[in-house]
């Protein structure tokens, strides 16, 4: 139930306007078609008596007693439930190949009565009347253009206590129309005096907001059982595409359900400042809630029927800052009567304090503008209103207040404060999301604002090409223009069409001209070099050649956007790639599965057409996954010289160790890292202590960081079950990172980290030096393999004896540093000891064999 709320420290003026439509002689009406009901051409004469309901006695008296008593001045009527089907209980006739139907409404002490259609669901032709039994007074025609999606509808109230509601329909309509009334609304109070410090509109205070002032709207609805008023107003919204969203206070309309028996009146105000003209006739049934919060009281509802021209309407613009105004400005109807105008010349204040009301509901500080008038005043009736700033844009709306000051929820708490679109203003009124915080209005005699768009941007010759017009300000006239000239219009249409379809006839690129205008005046909009015409289309990705690298890690939503055309078709493998495919872009994500193919090769393919053109493009990927990236992947090193490596696409793995990074030439230390971390682009390695119990390891090529751990698994690596033997970055001498003559256990396992400073990578030459021999196996059944663990390359001789001394081998091998093992076949010798000697210029190392068969 709608009431008069109370602070506790403020006494509020809950803004509910009266209205009363009695000795109003004007017509009132929705948006309706001005014709004459049938029964009115009839010339039969007929002594049938229209059927009717006595409606319950209002008993004014009552109401009014319990209104003042209560403090509820914010009531005009009383709604009373009815189930009538005028098509089902009207009294039937038909005149001139139109059945009639009608049915009398009746209340006796009624000042008013308003009539809410539960069904209203009309086909072509059909309408509806309503008007006084002695004809004088009439509305209508409604038609299907009143169809809602909620099928229903309320009318304003007509004056008096009885009306009649005739239904029109043809006897070859489509379909039979549904008409219920659902309730009766019936008013019980006058249209309230107005107090000497109310200043209306058209006095010299309003003379500044002649074009405002047309946003401003008086309103109407239902909350069961009784009938209410507020104020409100047009917004504009940043596609000022003339959506009639309309702003009001959360405490007058916060349902869906009291939305939809809204009316608003538009323009009620007296000419001048002291006249007493002001007319109801124009107004508009029903709305739908899309936002509302009563946190900063505010409820946006988007109404059903968009204002015709004749009522001038304008939407009012808005500021969604928090910027403090330098005075303000409030347009309402008090007490529900004709509108007026009450200014702040100084800056509102922003409400500080926590502000309890007298439906025990709080406002948190901050969320409120206090405003003290310097001319005029609000009252009951003017909740909803809007407040104005210096620039003539909303910045709130109207909740309450006491004899001193007024409070409105500011707008741009409104804005955004909940996250829910259905609690904030952004959604509606920035649908887009620019990021738009004020907007001015949009006068309804504004000049069109010319725009346009074209379905594609490169057009194959002779193929049709659309353009939409997306002129705002509602256009009337239209005039397109080429250059060159060479296109045709098709399907019907021409220069003049609101959205034209054309035709290029040569290759070219052609700009597009287009100049829209209504009663108000003109606009042109010149599109330079908008559309490229062509026999071919050429398709391509954009920024690739034929071939190109990527790094697996790379293709997580990795985009490739095509160009030459305006409609694609992308393939690719889903067996390697998550694909998700745009309007003119591919983004690829490798699947986790494909990490485990390695590096491999694939096609990505593109399809352009407009029309007849069709043209493909396509990109090989090499795809490139580090091998050893992950230490489980570590590559096996064998003693002396181990090329080629890269670390171009490796990544730092999760929970990968590394060593302190103290200083660039600190022992077991790295570089402190300028970069995001100490770890970029590691890979790993692994190798078993050799048989000397000693070993060197040297990097080559770039930048390279390098740390030795001594660990069973690489499970035991990432768990921290590890311990770092050595660490090395650069030398005195270079970038090459040595970890020199380091002390390890024979065919103990080791993991080898290399990676590159801040990032740095490319090619990676590794040394393993233990300035010994490796054999193996040994014992062996023949052949024997001997690795020479130096950095010198040359020819090496080997030589075989007898464990008494006997040679029973001799030969030479070249060794390289690629190449540093050669093979020794011992096979059909005796089974037993010998001992093998390797010679290189003046060093001599000899091991003992076993042959065994």
């Amino acid at each position: 139930m709608q009431q008069r709320l109370k602070p506790l420290f403020i006494f509020l003026k809950l803004s509910f306007f009266i209205l009363v439509l009695i000795n109003h002689d004007k017509l009132v009406a929705q948006v309706s078609n001005g014709s004459i009901p049938e029964s009115f051409y009839s010339t039969t004469k007929s002594l049938e008596i229209v059927p009717s309901v006595l409606l319950d006695s209002v008993k004014i008296n009552e109401r009014l007693t319990e209104d003042t008593d209560s403090g509820i001045p914010n009531r005009f009527g009383v709604v009373q439930k009815v189930q009538i089907n005028i098509s089902e209980e009207g009294i039937k006739s038909n005149n001139n190949g139109v059945n009639i139907w009608r049915y009398e409404l009746r209340c006796p002490d009624a000042v008013s009565l308003g009539v809410f259609f539960k069904t209203y669901k009309l086909p072509d032709g059909a309408a509806v009347y309503i008007y006084s039994p002695d004809r004088k007074r009439l509305r209508g025609g409604f038609t299907n253009q009143n169809n809602n999606s909620g099928t229903q509808l309320m009318l304003a109230d007509f004056p008096g206590n009885e009306l009649v509601i005739e239904y029109n329909e043809p006897d070859d309509a489509v379909f039979q129309g549904e008409l219920v009334v659902g309730y009766v609304s019936r008013a019980y109070k006058e249209l309230s005096s107005a107090a000497n410090e109310w200043i209306q509109i058209n006095c010299a205070e309003g003379e500044d907001w002649q074009t405002e002032k047309h946003a401003v709207c008086l309103m109407s609805f239902v909350e069961f059982p009784y009938t209410y008023y507020c104020s409100g107003a047009l917004v504009n919204n940043a596609r000022q595409d003339e959506t009639p969203y309309f702003l009001t206070a959360n405490h007058c309309i916060s349902s869906n359900s009291v939305a939809s028996t809204l009316v608003t009146y538009f323009n009620y105000e007296n000419s001048g400042c002291e006249s007493n003209d002001a007319s109801l006739e124009q107004s508009l049934s029903g709305a739908e809630l899309h936002a509302t919060n009563s946190y900063s009281d505010f409820t946006l509802l988007e109404l059903s029927e968009h204002p015709p021209e004749e009522y001038q309407t304008y939407f009012a613009g808005w500021n969604a800052s928090d910027d403090e105004p330098s005075e303000g400005t409030s347009i309402h109807h008090p007490e529900g009567s004709y509108k007026c105008i009450a200014l702040e010349y100084d800056a509102p204040e922003s409400y500080r304090y926590l502000i309890q009301w007298e439906d025990n509901s709080r406002s948190m500080p901050n969320t409120h503008w206090e405003v003290f008038y310097d001319a005029g005043t609000d009252e009951s009736g003017s909740s909803g209103c809007p407040l104005f700033d210096e620039n003539k844009r909303i910045i709130g709306q109207l909740h309450g207040g006491d004899e001193t000051s007024s409070l409105f929820g500011k707008f741009s708490v409104s804005w955004d404060y909940s996250s829910e679109s259905e609690e904030q203003l952004k959604t509606w009124l920035d649908p887009d999301d620019t990021g738009l915080l004020r907007l001015d209005g949009v006068d309804y005699r504004s000049a069109p604002s010319a725009d346009f768009s074209a379905d594609v941007s490169v057009a194959c010759l002779n193929t049709t090409v659309y353009f939409t017009d997306e002129t705002t300000f509602s256009p009337s006239i239209w005039s397109w223009e080429f250059s060159p000239s060479t296109v045709a219009f098709v399907n019907g249409t021409d220069k003049n069409s609101q959205n034209p379809e054309v035709v290029f006839a040569e290759e070219g690129v052609y700009s597009v001209t287009l100049i829209a205008g209504n009663t108000n005046g003109y606009d042109t909009l010149v599109s330079e070099n908008l559309i490229e015409a062509v026999a071919n289309l050429n398709v391509s990705f954009i920024d690739f050649s034929d071939e190109v690298r990527l790094c697996g890690s790379e293709i997580q939503n990795y985009v490739f956007h095509a160009t030459g055309a305006n409609e694609f078709l992308f393939e690719a493998e889903e067996e390697y790639f998550d694909i998700e495919a745009g309007a003119d872009s591919l983004v690829l994500s490798l699947k986790d599965a494909a990490k485990e193919y390695g590096s491999f090769d694939t096609y990505i393919k593109v399809t352009g057409s407009h029309g007849a053109c069709t043209t493909s493009d396509s990109v090989l990927l090499h795809v490139i996954q580090q091998a050893n990236d992950n230490i489980g992947n570590a590559i096996a090193l064998h003693l002396g010289r181990n090329a080629y490596f890269s670390n171009e696409c490796a990544t730092a793995e999760d929970n990968e160790p590394y060593p302190p990074a103290s200083g660039c030439l600190v022992e077991n230390s790295w570089c402190p890292a300028s970069g995001s971390g100490v770890v970029d682009n590691s890979i790993w390695f692994t190798f078993q202590g050799p048989a000397s119990g000693r070993i060197t390891i040297r990097t080559e090529g770039f930048d390279t960081q390098i740390a030795l751990y001594e660990a069973d698994s690489y499970s035991d690596v990432l768990n921290d079950n590890y311990t770092i033997l050595a660490a090395a970055d650069n030398t005195s001498s270079g970038n090459e990172a040595v970890i020199e003559d380091l002390k390890v256990t024979p065919f103990q396992t080791y993991w080898l980290q290399v990676d590159g400073y801040n990032g740095d990578y490319g090619e990676l030459t590794i040394n393993l030096i233990s300035n010994s021999i490796e054999i193996y196996p040994n014992p062996s059944t023949g052949v024997f393999n001997i690795t020479l663990a130096n950095e010198k390359e040359g020819n090496v001789q080997l030589d075989v004896f007898s464990v008494n001394g006997k040679r029973i081998y001799s030969g030479t091998r070249e060794v390289t540093y690629d190449s540093n093992t050669v093979s020794l076949d011992l096979t059909g010798k005796p089974a037993g000891i010998y001992f093998f000697r390797m010679t290189e210029n003046s060093t001599v190392i000899t091991r003992k064999i076993v042959l065994v068969h």
